[in-house]
């Protein structure tokens, strides 16, 4: 008897090992069926937001469908166009913008152009400001007066001298000798036959 209860307890002992054993697996499978239930879950709520996505995505493509359904039924437009058509569009976009850009810079140098006149007439302005103030000091200078001859016939008159313009003869030597006695730095008159000076006209 006590062999078979020292042998019983050797197999309880064994068995109760093997208790745990399955004790700890099945803690373990519990484990993972409520990790499952949780994956499971969420799982389904991302399938049903997924879901309403598509739903989503599918009410929209209905809505273009059907946008570009009523486009290319109004009478104004008609069926999309060729691929052909669509490259030559494309083409004379192009263009027109090259077009464009080439205007501007044209324009710039329109621009630029007008400055630079501009500019020249601001500079002709002052030399013309000279010139006056210059024909101002010939026509009171002694040594001026003593060599203009004023010439009032009848010839100069037709031609547009009564509108208060002092017409005016000089020899070729009084002129030179004027130049001479003019202070420096001066500036040169160059003898031609006929230019106009401080709207004088002087003729040789």
């Amino acid at each position: 008897m006590i062999q078979e209860l020292e042998n019983s307890n050797i197999q309880l002992a064994e068995s109760r090992s093997a208790v745990e054993e399955l004790e700890e697996k099945l803690g373990r499978i519990s484990k993972l069926r409520e990790d499952y239930s949780e994956l499971q879950a969420t799982s389904k709520s991302t399938i049903l937001c997924l879901e309403d996505e598509m739903d989503t995505l599918k009410r929209q493509d209905q809505n273009l469908q059907a946008q570009l359904a009523a486009l290319i039924s109004h009478p104004n437009l008609g069926s999309l166009p060729p691929p052909a058509l669509t490259r030559l569009l494309f083409n004379q976009d192009q263009e027109l913008a090259a077009a464009r850009q080439r205007d501007q810079t044209q324009d710039q140098s329109l621009l630029e152009a007008h400055q630079h006149l501009k500019d020249r007439d601001q500079d002709l302005s002052k030399a013309q400001q000279r010139c006056q103030a210059l024909g101002g000091q010939m026509l009171f200078s002694p040594s001026v007066k003593s060599v203009l001859k004023i010439d009032v016939s009848p010839d100069f008159r037709r031609n547009g001298t009564s509108s208060g313009q002092t017409v005016m003869k000089l020899n070729l030597s009084e002129i030179k000798r004027w130049r001479r006695q003019l202070p420096r730095p001066s500036v040169w008159i160059r003898p031609v036959p006929s230019f106009v000076l401080v709207g004088t006209m002087l003729t040789l």
